[in-house]
């Protein structure tokens, strides 16, 4: 069957070791076989996957990606994110923001309230990368609500910057 796996190596790639592995149908994002070629066609068709990296915090590292041909469908790959705390950065964080509710399919409230009086903006941007939305005005409620319902099932990423600080929060459409 065919497989895929991602490989590290702290050596420029003297040596290598697996940190994530999967093969057959936990490959699979639409649950069964498919005989035929397949591309995805929408948001249900891909998936978040997330390898945590905390043993090689402060290391320099070299990824490989490893597609296993069993003769099966393609493998698609999309949005590589690698990221961590900077040092120094925690200044630049914005805390206290929450969405809710979180999953929605009409509207999500974004509760900003240690920011009231400040302009803010907000990116909301899809599993592809594209952004789809974006708001720019002053803070007055401590809260906003977003209109999501023509937004298509699927997770989407929003940003919230203010005054120089930000944030990314994951918000999931039904």
């Amino acid at each position: 069957s065919d497989a895929f796996r991602v490989d590290v190596s702290l050596d420029c790639g003297e040596t290598f070791t697996a940190i994530y592995e999967k093969d057959g149908l936990d490959l699979s994002t639409v649950g069964s076989y498919i005989t035929s070629t397949w591309t995805p066609s929408s948001a249900n068709d891909w998936r978040t996957e997330e390898i945590d990296l905390t043993a090689y915090e402060g290391e320099n590292v070299l990824f490989r990606f490893i597609n296993i041909n069993g003769y099966g469908n393609s493998t698609f790959i999309d949005n590589i994110n690698v990221s961590a705390e900077i040092l120094g950065t925690e200044q630049n964080k914005l805390f206290g923001v929450y969405l809710y509710p979180n999953p929605t399919s009409e509207i999500v409230f974004i509760s900003l309230t240690s920011a009231m009086g400040s302009t803010y903006k907000i990116k909301v941007t899809n599993s592809l990368g594209q952004t789809i939305g974006s708001i720019k005005e002053d803070l007055i409620t401590g809260e906003v609500a977003v209109n999501v319902s023509n937004y298509s099932s699927g997770l989407y990423f929003i940003s919230i910057e203010i005054e120089g600080r930000s944030t990314i929060k994951k918000l999931l459409i039904e």
